[in-house]
């Protein structure tokens, strides 16, 4: 004999959602997800290590994106997502570079706690125009302390920027793949 059990809603023992079941069926997950991004050109030192100031966001489902404020508050200009809730997240980054001469070096970084957690691009040929890169990986966050950050480089004699853009320059998302 099969049961059948009917619910709008699944909560933990402590009241939090963790699946919401729409009117048709469809399960709806509560995960954490953000996707954040740089609005307009950054100038940056030629060969320096930059953090990318990702002032805009296209999403951040539980607020932990740094800048992600209520109006009228000043963002802390951390540009850094510290999720506050333990486990393994997927982490993609994307930076685009260009410069006014010639860049001899280029990368894009993935920081974790202020500290080089991996490097997911690093081109030292000499290249004339933009150039883009992007990369991710799954990487365990402890759900208070830990936080990620997006670094840039661009080695360039003339005009280095960190490129801008909703579509094509330096992004940075993720999203909860499962507990510790």
């Amino acid at each position: 004999m099969a049961s059948v059990i009917k619910c709008d809603t699944l909560k933990s023992t402590t009241g939090n959602t963790a699946i919401t079941i729409s009117e048709s069926g469809v399960p709806s997950f509560d995960v954490p997800l953000f996707d954040v991004y740089l609005s307009a050109n950054q100038s940056v030192t030629s060969g320096a290590l930059e953090l990318v100031e990702l002032d805009e966001v296209a999403v951040d489902t539980h607020g932990w994106w740094s800048e992600n404020v209520p109006p009228g508050q000043t963002p802390p200009g951390t540009y850094r997502y510290t999720p506050q809730l333990a486990g393994y997240y997927w982490i993609n980054g994307m930076v685009g570079v260009s410069g006014s001469n010639a860049m001899s070096l280029q990368g894009g970084y993935l920081y974790k706690n202020g500290s080089q957690y991996t490097v997911f691009h690093l081109n030292r040929a000499t290249v004339n125009s933009s150039y883009y890169f992007t990369g991710g990986l799954p990487i365990y966050l402890n759900g208070t302390t830990d936080y990620v950050t997006l670094i840039g480089r661009i080695t360039n004699t003339g005009s280095p920027v960190l490129v801008g853009s909703p579509l094509a320059g330096c992004r940075l998302s993720g999203y909860f793949l499962r507990g510790a």
